[in-house]
């Protein structure tokens, strides 16, 4: 039985950096068919580690709640 929410911090949980200090707003996929991996302004890329997306899909698909419990002081580039 899967529980109906999974609660994940965000650095170093899902991707392999500290979003508030490695990245540089605002975020855009670096062409229309990129997959898990994303530009920054400074033209630096950066996307989960690899497990993550089949997870994220897995949990979705079985309708578990996923939430992020994450303090940063950038919010608005993990949304």
């Amino acid at each position: 039985r899967l529980p109906k929410l999974v609660a994940f911090d965000l650095d170093y949980t899902l991707w392999p950096l500290w979003i508030d200090t490695h990245v540089s707003g605002p975020l855009k996929r670096p062409s229309e068919n990129a997959v898990n991996v994303v530009k920054d302004k400074h033209g630096e890329t950066f996307g989960f580690y690899h497990d993550v997306p089949e997870i994220l899909h897995r949990l979705r698909d079985a309708c578990v709640v996923v939430a992020a419990a994450s303090r940063t002081s950038a919010p608005r580039l993990v949304r």
